[in-house]
């Protein structure tokens, strides 16, 4: 059924088009954030070694303040990236113009906030916060750390969302990976040289500064922009119905680090980086293949593709499901582990916390379950009619881990995350079989049902392997290991439950297989 369905219906050449844009993008965001990734790991390893837990802890407190930056967007730029897909659809560009024209006016006036942002962070958070450094010392790694936003907001979001959008993302992803190898080379020069902490974040923020305007001079050349387009109605009519999505987004992605800022120690707040810094690569991992995805959806819902989106959903939502629950289910297994070999020889913190480890994967194993309906929600434009589910995961989250912190330490945040992120994912899979893609919620508790039931199977195959070494070979292999038990289990358990799913799955990687060899 399902390999019949993509045979009849997936052959125009506008799919075909959509397919190598999809597929383009989806390469280059796999590459970027695999570059990432690893940057991710080889960064907070040196800070860690050469300058200290505190300052490791300090780092990710101050940006997760420099984010909150972000929560002055009021999610403009999903709602523009949902107005620009019928305009480029259509071809119309006098329409793309004035939302492009909207838009830059509005993230030049966020740029203008963020200057007076930072400049009062630098004078309010040395006077709270919990740490041996000085206030001088603390607002001059503030000022190094907000350059990076700041280019961000003033120069480029507005061409990354038009990229974005046109289904071009590979573009941006391709200079992203570009500047984030020089940066790590960077790092590594000044850290050996001696270089300040402070130093170390001016150099390598400035080096961005090249990454908005090799975007531009793209966007320019094959979009025929009017960047000063006049207009009388709003362009942009959902301009603020994103606010409560982006708060919500902005509190899930931000309040941990600064909770336990101000209710815990810097030790801690670098304890939650190390974990952190591996789930949020997986789940940076994770969008970077399903980033190309939304710009999909909303063009298939711009051209009023019903059919073709609701079969389309559900083969992207069995195989997102199946994705994730191997991989945080995995990392369920190897993080403790992982963290013991990555922080061998650091002493100034205790980094061995498997119970929070375990609360902390599921946290983010739910987050990356929500994407496809989150995915699909924005992409239809449902800003006002969804914002206070979003509002209410957002103060859920906020509430319970401000009051778990004080009892339960990092074990508290993590619950806050998790139980926001399980409320919030079920909630969007019922508002989009109600009022969207308009199919039987029960299929969704049955996904739901047999992701658990392949959790527990697979962690109760797995309880028996142990980290022999503290090495990062004996973690190589133990990681072999996992994977290829749970792979065997999960592809026992779908074969019984989703046969057809399963082999066409098969059979579209033996045909890629053939082509490549």
């Amino acid at each position: 059924m399902v390999k019949g369905y993509f045979r009849r219906n997936h052959c125009s050449k506008e799919y075909v088009l959509r397919s190598k844009e999809f597929a383009k993008s989806t390469v280059a965001s796999v590459i970027n954030q695999i570059v990432i990734f690893l940057s991710g790991f080889i960064l907070p390893k040196l800070i860690l070694r050469f300058y200290g837990s505190d300052t490791n802890g300090l780092i990710h407190s101050i940006s997760q303040f420099l984010t909150l930056i972000s929560f002055l967007e009021m999610g403009m730029g999903a709602v523009v990236q949902s107005a620009l897909y019928a305009p480029l659809a259509e071809n119309d560009m006098v329409k793309v113009s004035e939302i492009v024209t909207d838009s830059s006016r509005f993230f030049k006036k966020i740029a203008g906030l963020l200057l007076l942002y930072v400049v009062l962070l630098a004078f309010v958070y040395p006077t709270f916060i919990n740490n041996n450094f000085g206030a001088i010392y603390t607002a001059s790694l503030i000022a190094a750390l907000s350059i990076g936003n700041f280019v961000q907001y003033y120069f480029g979001i507005t061409d990354t969302i038009l990229l974005s959008a046109g289904q071009k993302l590979y573009l941006t992803y391709n200079i992203n990976t570009i500047f984030l190898i020089v940066n790590i080379i960077l790092n590594y020069i000044l850290v050996y040289s001696g270089a300040s902490i402070q130093t170390l974040k001016f150099v390598t923020g400035a080096v961005f500064l090249g990454k908005p305007f090799l975007l531009r001079m793209y966007v320019n050349r094959s979009y025929h922009v009017d960047r000063k387009a006049r207009y009388n109605e709003n362009p942009i009519p959902q301009k603020w119905n994103g606010v409560a999505q982006h708060i919500a987004h902005t509190v899930l992605n931000s309040t941990d680090y600064i909770i336990l800022t101000v209710f815990s120690t810097l030790a801690e707040v670098s304890v939650y980086s190390v974990y952190a810094l591996v789930l949020s690569g997986l789940r940076q991992v994770y969008i970077a293949l399903t980033n190309s995805i939304m710009p999909l959806f909303g063009d298939m819902w711009a051209r009023k593709e019903g059919d073709k989106l609701i079969h389309f959903f559900g083969w992207a939502e069995w195989l997102l499901h199946t994705f994730i629950v191997f991989l945080f289910g995995c990392t369920a297994v190897l993080l403790v582990p992982f963290v013991q070999v990555y922080t061998m020889g650091i002493h100034d913190a205790n980094y061995y916390q498997p119970i929070f480890s375990i609360i902390l994967t599921l946290a983010y194993g739910w987050y990356c379950l929500r994407v496809p309906y989150n995915s699909m929600i924005l992409a239809a434009g449902h800003y006002r009619q969804t914002q206070a589910s979003y509002l209410i995961a957002a103060g859920m989250n906020l509430l319970i881990s401000s009051v778990a912190v004080l009892r339960f330490g990092l074990i508290g945040v993590a619950a806050g995350t998790f139980i926001s992120m399980l409320y919030h994912t079920v909630w969007m899979a019922y508002y989009l079989s109600r009022n969207i893609i308009k199919w039987k919620f029960r299929d969704f508790m049955k996904q739901i049902a047999v992701d658990l039931l392949s959790v527990a199977v697979c962690m109760a195959a797995t309880a028996f392997l142990k980290l022999k070494r503290v090495s990062y070979i004996s973690w190589g292999v133990m990681a072999i290991e996992t994977s290829i038990i749970w792979i065997v289990c999960m592809s026992i358990i779908n074969l019984l439950f989703y046969r057809d799913k399963l082999l066409y799955m098969l059979s579209k990687l033996r045909s890629i297989l053939k082509r490549m060899f």
